[in-house]
């Protein structure tokens, strides 16, 4: 299994329209792959930060994950609301 964290900072006026956004993404992302097993964006302590924790069956899961046309209609939006760059680990689950 692939894991990711994903950590991204959100202008302070457009937090509410960015969890609109990703809500719809995450009813998407788990109805519509299959090879995703966990996707959920969970508020931090500073109210423009969030942290997306998502796991996927393997490497290919995650390449049609990134590939797939709801993330490439919902990146621009998301992209536009970001102050700075995402910061993206991906791990190898080993136990």
């Amino acid at each position: 299994m692939i894991g990711v964290i994903a950590t991204l900072r959100i202008k302070a006026e457009q937090v509410d329209a960015f969890r609109t956004h990703m809500a719809g993404m995450t009813r998407t992302v788990e109805s519509q792959e299959q090879g995703n097993h966990f996707y959920r964006g969970y508020a931090t302590k500073d109210p423009q930060v969030f942290v997306a924790l998502e796991a996927y069956r393997d490497r290919g899961a995650l390449d049609a994950h990134g590939n797939s046309d709801h993330v490439a209609a919902v990146m621009p939006k998301v992209g536009a609301m970001l102050e700075g760059d995402v910061q993206v680990e991906i791990l190898e689950q080993v136990w």
